[in-house]
């Protein structure tokens, strides 16, 4: 009697879980019709010349940092990365509604030592918000999240730049980046790899992304020149009023990408180092510039507030608490698997190389005050199977030690 009910409790499971599989899959072909009803309308026009180019030689870093809080401060302590390996002129765009004066003071750090630094230029514009976007969809997880977006239209004295989220650092010169321009200048936007599967690649997504790790946009070169001869703010516009978007700007981004892939290049993973992609750590020759694995880093992202997290859950609850759950399918939890062990524990790396960052006092020799960080047992390799297992991202160690060492 009890094997007979085994089985039929067997079958049961196995018919609900069948059509479950075929409602959803009903569900997602509905969706994946309503973005590709969005995306077919795409149009780029043939432009010979770069029409609005400015004159600028200086590297163009592009930030949104709307309201206040904490990606302020990180803000600040990326723009100071930036300029402390920069080996340019940089010139930054800071889109914000806080009062300039602050941005002012920030930045006369850098322009009374010429010496020092680099030559450092910027500007602070309002957010202007386009008419035909809700404004509830720029502001879904921060302040104008999506801004970005609409740059061909709001910065329109600049033919190109390099858009950043506020939670990156980098550990090299913003040039090696800059020059990607020239590798591909038709495409769209490049963009590197986001490894967020839960959200970009599962079978169950309803927007899935490109395999086999998705593609991120809080790092992104923008050929705003480009985009300005094609219908690419419309598109988006459109695109962001699509039911159950959890990254709206990121979401539009890499279904675009999935569907019309000449528009755009993959970036080397080493631009976009997230710490869900600890897993790509490499140590085989001649695998800088690989779009998956991982031997070198030039922008650190500390996504999901990783740089700020000292306590468990910290990172996890603060992120999972932004998401429309009514939104979120299957993709979710399994994808939530694989990376929210990440996100549980505090990543030291991720930690120390941004309070390293922070309290660098530009008054005085950066290279004694690297020597001293770096002395401290925290960057040598303390490998076990407790703390591999904890501290995901202690593979990133060695790579980001090597490149403070270049400070010295």
């Amino acid at each position: 009697m009890m094997g007979r009910l085994n089985m039929i409790g067997g079958a049961f499971v196995l018919v609900l879980g069948l059509i479950f599989h075929i409602k959803y899959s009903e569900f997602l072909d509905n969706v994946n019709q309503q973005v590709n009803s969005v995306l077919d309308k795409f149009k780029l026009s043939e432009i010979t010349e770069s029409v609005n180019s400015n004159t600028s030689t200086s590297v163009v870093i592009a930030y949104v940092a709307c309201g206040t809080g904490v990606h302020l401060e990180m803000l600040f302590v990326s723009i100071k990365s930036a300029v402390i390996f920069s080996q340019v002129p940089l010139h930054f765009v800071i889109i914000s509604d806080q009062n300039r004066q602050m941005f002012s003071q920030f930045f006369s750090k850098f322009q009374s030592d010429y010496n020092k630094f680099v030559s450092v230029t910027f500007e602070v514009l309002p957010p202007d918000i386009p008419d035909n976007v809700p404004k509830a969809l720029m502001e879904m997880y921060r302040p104008c999240a999506s801004y970005r977006l609409y740059f061909p239209i709001t910065l329109p004295h600049h033919s190109k730049l390099i858009y950043l989220d506020t939670d990156t650092i980098w550990l090299e010169s913003p040039s090696v980046l800059w020059d990607h321009f020239s590798l591909s200048p038709n495409s769209l936007y490049q963009v590197a790899q986001d490894n967020r599967d839960s959200l970009q690649v599962q079978p169950y997504s309803r927007f899935p992304g490109l395999q086999p790790a998705g593609l991120g946009s809080g790092v992104m070169l923008m050929n705003l020149d480009r985009m300005r001869h094609s219908n690419f703010m419309d598109i988006a516009s459109e695109f962001l009023q699509l039911d159950g978007l959890i990254l709206p700007d990121q979401t539009f981004i890499g279904s675009l990408s999935r569907h019309s892939p000449h528009l755009y290049r993959q970036l080397p993973a080493k631009y976009n180092v997230q710490p869900v992609a600890h897993g790509h750590v490499t140590q085989e020759d001649n695998m800088e510039d690989d779009i998956f694995y991982i031997s070198d880093i030039v922008i650190l992202h500390g996504s999901c507030k990783t740089f700020l997290n000292q306590r468990m859950f910290q990172s996890w609850t603060s992120t999972s608490v932004k998401f429309d759950w009514s939104s979120i399918g299957p993709d979710f939890i399994l994808g939530s698997m694989k990376w929210s062990r990440v996100f549980t524990f505090p990543q030291p790396v991720y930690l120390n190389s941004y309070q390293l960052m922070k309290n660098i006092d530009l008054d005085h020799g950066i290279d004694g005050q690297v020597a001293t960080e770096l002395e401290y047992d925290h960057w040598r390799d303390n490998s076990n199977i407790f703390n591999d297992n904890i501290y995901l991202t202690n593979g990133f160690i060695k790579i980001v030690g090597r490149k403070l060492e270049k400070l010295l």
